[in-house]
């Protein structure tokens, strides 16, 4: 469990803050959970603040009980905003 507050500006997750397309990456991620608050500007995911398809993100029995408050209703998601395909 991850307990607290994160204020920022853009791509704010409570796990991870972006997964660039061109990083190479593969993120796993696996049995979580966040309670976690954010609040910020936009591209805002309660685990993932941005990433993308091509990323190679999977995620997996993991769940948010925190709050999201968007600071200017842009671009905010679920579990990972901004993503270009899911």
């Amino acid at each position: 469990m991850l307990p607290g507050t994160i204020i920022g500006d853009s791509d704010v997750g409570s796990l991870i803050g972006k997964v660039d397309q061109y990083s190479g990456a593969c993120v796993l991620i696996e049995n979580c959970y966040s309670k976690i608050n954010i609040t910020a500007r936009c591209a805002n995911g309660s685990l993932i603040g941005s990433g993308f398809a091509d990323a190679g993100i999977t995620i997996n029995n993991c769940y948010y009980a925190g709050k999201m408050t968007d600071t200017d209703e842009y671009k905010d998601g679920g579990t990972i905003s901004g993503a270009t395909r899911c």
